[in-house]
């Protein structure tokens, strides 16, 4: 929860630490749009290792992907009585080859890049975060890597409607 004056306490229990921090949205006890939350079946909907989603090679450096997440892995299409308008993957990074620090943005289809990361890596890692992204009337988002190569692989957790 949220304390008094919207703010939250980090802590850090011993050493220094970088924090960075991305407010991906909120929850409200409103009743509003998008405020149905549908777990599903983890399913695995891209993973550039074996072709999983269309994609059969590492992402590389710059390179900007769009895959469907509407109508797959157990969230409805967007022509459906309730469909989705946000949802929930987890973001895996493999095989990565980077001379130094890259990262994962993620993003509603057809929309402006943001500039904020959702998954940071280095070569040689494995890593996964947890993303919630919008789901724009196409189905579909993107994601593009900054530096280096990598495997991604992106499970569908849940959709918001």
């Amino acid at each position: 929860p949220v304390g008094v004056g919207g703010k939250v306490t980090f802590a850090n229990a011993n050493g220094s630490a970088d924090l960075l921090i991305d407010v991906n949205g909120y929850f409200t006890n409103a009743s509003a749009s998008g405020a149905l939350n549908m777990g599903v079946t983890p399913a695995r909907i891209l993973d550039t290792r074996n072709g999983t989603g269309g994609f059969t090679t590492k992402l590389g450096a710059g390179a900007v992907i769009a895959i469907t997440v509407a109508g797959v892995g157990g969230v409805p299409a967007m022509g459906s009585a309730t469909p989705p308008s946000a949802v929930v993957i987890n973001v895996t990074v493999t095989n990565v080859s980077a001379s130094g620090a890259s990262w994962l943005t993620i993003w509603p289809d057809q929309t402006t890049k943001p500039t904020a990361s959702d998954l940071n890596f280095v070569n040689g890692q494995t890593v996964a975060n947890l993303v919630v992204v919008q789901v724009p009337s196409t189905g579909k988002i993107e994601i593009s890597n900054a530096n280096g190569a990598t495997d991604v692989i992106v499970d569908v957790v849940a959709w918001f409607g």
